[in-house]
């Protein structure tokens, strides 16, 4: 298993682009991390052993090498290309800015 490396740009990066903004908005995925499937042939490298048992993780575990670039990579497929001018993606958190309110609801 090869890691994935991802260095994730600091929040205050993301705060600049959005200058200019009346509301911003902040919705944090903080418990759906925890949702992402892992393929059946990489359960085996999340493999560990508790006394007698030995168990695998069956979704994404919050504290995996790979795990935020999991989480980033599902957020881009989802997400797609809507929030390319007026949001930002920051590890579990997904940022919607605008200048007028009603605007936000078109994003």
């Amino acid at each position: 298993m090869i890691p994935f490396r991802v260095m994730v740009d600091p929040k205050k990066g993301l705060i600049q682009r959005f200058h200019g903004s009346n509301f911003i908005t902040t919705t944090d995925l903080s418990s759906v991390f925890l949702k992402l499937l892992l393929y059946i042939t990489s359960r085996k490298w999340t493999s560990f052993k508790f006394g007698n048992q030995v168990y695998q993780y069956k979704v994404v575990s919050n504290g995996m090498n790979n795990s935020v670039l999991a989480f980033i990579q599902v957020l881009g497929i989802v997400l797609g290309d809507g929030l390319k001018e007026n949001g930002a993606t920051y590890v579990d958190d997904v940022d919607v800015h605008s200048v007028c309110f009603e605007d936000i609801y078109d994003i």
